[in-house]
């Protein structure tokens, strides 16, 4: 968190890229699903996740790429656009380190209204 805010202070430039890191668990894929609706069995159902092309059972994909609003948040910054390329399908009880790479020019969120 240190690390974002120092950055922003110091002056952000394309190609900067800052790291958010969770360890997710079952409660975690829990609650995301009852939040998300989302109970596909491959979140669920460990002989469902083998018997397509996972060894097993996987997270959701947006759980963990939620991750990347921790950096937004940090900076002061609300998200209007997100692309996502998952490498490797995102297991439970795995470290899970998402990048955000700046890669046009960003601009703080200014409120619509401002008091």
């Amino acid at each position: 968190m240190f690390q974002i805010r120092e950055k922003m202070t110091s002056g952000l430039k394309r190609g900067d890229s800052f790291t958010a890191s969770r360890t997710f668990t079952e409660q975690d894929v829990t609650a995301f699903a009852d939040i998300s609706k989302d109970y596909n069995p491959i979140h669920f159902d460990e002989e469902f996740a083998k018997a397509g092309k996972f060894r097993g059972r996987i997270c959701h994909g947006l759980l963990v790429a939620s991750l990347l609003t921790d950096i937004g948040g940090q900076l002061g910054w609300l998200a209007s656009e997100m692309t996502f390329r998952f490498r490797k399908p995102p297991r439970r009880r795995k470290l899970w380190s998402p990048t955000s790479n700046r890669r046009r020019k960003v601009r703080p969120a200014q409120p619509e209204n401002p008091v």
